[in-house]
């Protein structure tokens, strides 16, 4: 009988990131305690028990998406009938934009060049370079180039790219103390977190309105 391990490793053999085969490996673990709920063998579900399940579980397109792709490649290894027809998926909502309009962006940027600390550079760091917030909090100073006009970035996906550094957050940068490997040190070494430049990025947010 195939594991949870069997499909973890199937996954990854199929070349699927870190953060998708987390999300499936959850969905089923979801899906099997359910099971055991109801007293039905994992692998003895049919398509009428699994439409019960997925009717407990948030009727959003990504939570039933991730559970029929989930379905679809356990079947595809344990090489039985795909459930994945019994989850019924809404349609994909059509995309807002949230972004910003010029007037908040400079008030932001503006707000954040102000505070001339590390909050405020974090910020900025969003602004200019396009950064998240993981990117952000895991920033080192020997990333940028010796003039400082470019830095070196790895990103979602282990994507990297190098970036032009704007003036404005040049300027910035220059305040900030040298004493860490790392521009965001945390509080009791390493990297920030990225919980913690969330916060900075929430915190100036509100001081700019």
């Amino acid at each position: 009988m195939f594991t949870l391990y069997d499909y973890r490793e199937h996954l990854t053999g199929l070349g699927l990131s870190p953060a998708t085969i987390r999300c499936y490996v959850e969905a089923l673990v979801r899906l099997r305690r359910w099971a055991d709920s109801e007293s039905i063998r994992f692998d003895k579900l049919g398509p009428t028990q699994v439409a019960a399940y997925a009717e407990t579980v948030p009727a959003s397109w990504a939570t039933r998406r991730h559970l029929r792709s989930a379905l679809i490649h356990w079947a595809n290894m344990t090489k039985r009938q795909s459930l994945a027809g019994a989850v019924r998926v809404p349609r994909k909502p059509k995309m807002v934009c949230r972004a910003y309009d010029p007037d908040e962006v400079r008030m932001i940027a503006l707000t954040a060049y102000k505070r001339q600390d590390g909050p405020g550079a974090a910020v900025l760091c969003a602004l200019y370079l396009g950064l998240r917030r993981a990117e952000i909090a895991a920033l080192r100073w020997d990333a940028f180039s010796d003039d400082g006009e470019w830095v070196t970035v790895t990103g979602k996906g282990q994507v990297t790219a190098t970036l032009p550094v704007h003036p404005v957050l040049k300027d910035a940068l220059k305040r900030l103390p040298r004493s860490d490997a790392y521009v965001f040190p945390g509080k009791s070494g390493g990297p920030s977190s990225p919980a913690r430049i969330w916060n900075w990025i929430r915190r100036v947010g509100a001081e700019a309105g």
